[in-house]
């Protein structure tokens, strides 16, 4: 059985083509499926360091696009079925270099300049408030996984 899988990507894709080479690609006994991370902000850190990066974003021309696709268009396309969805605690622990990568690798982030150095200052400052006697930070993250199979379609020609 081959299954594909799509990790927090979702949002950047042109949705209808997408959903349609998904289903083109998947066996009829595969899966789809698409994991999001959407940080808790319940948490202490994870809410700063979220308030940290609007303020990052407003910073960086993508910002400006929309990039949030509902989930809605996977359980509403005609292309798959049995739509699951399930919902999962997940922690990431990082170091001062692990949260500074972490942030840097974010499309939202301006690759250089003065605003790149202000946030790995600003991203220090976090990490000194928050870091524990391990030398970690913690991301809390909701981790949501959508599961669905493809709708197979009978054509004349298979009879």
């Amino acid at each position: 059985m081959i299954n594909r899988t799509c990790f927090h990507a979702f949002h950047w894709f042109n949705l209808e083509p997408t959903l349609q080479e998904f289903h083109r690609i998947l066996k009829p006994s595969g899966r789809l499926a698409i994991v999001r991370n959407n940080w808790n902000k319940e948490d202490g850190f994870t809410q700063e360091n979220s308030n940290l990066m609007k303020q990052i974003s407003k910073l960086h021309p993508l910002a400006k696009k929309k990039r949030h696709v509902s989930i809605t268009s996977l359980e509403e396309s005609p292309h798959f079925i049995n739509f699951r969805h399930s919902v999962f605690a997940h922690r990431q622990e990082l170091d001062l270099s692990g949260l500074i990568g972490r942030i840097m690798s974010s499309s939202s982030v301006p690759n250089k300049g003065y605003e790149r150095e202000e946030i790995t200052k600003n991203l220090k400052i976090l990490y000194e408030r928050w870091v524990d006697k391990k030398g970690l930070v913690y991301f809390v993250y909701r981790t949501d996984l959508y599961l669905a199979e493809p709708r197979v379609i009978i054509t004349s020609n298979q009879f």
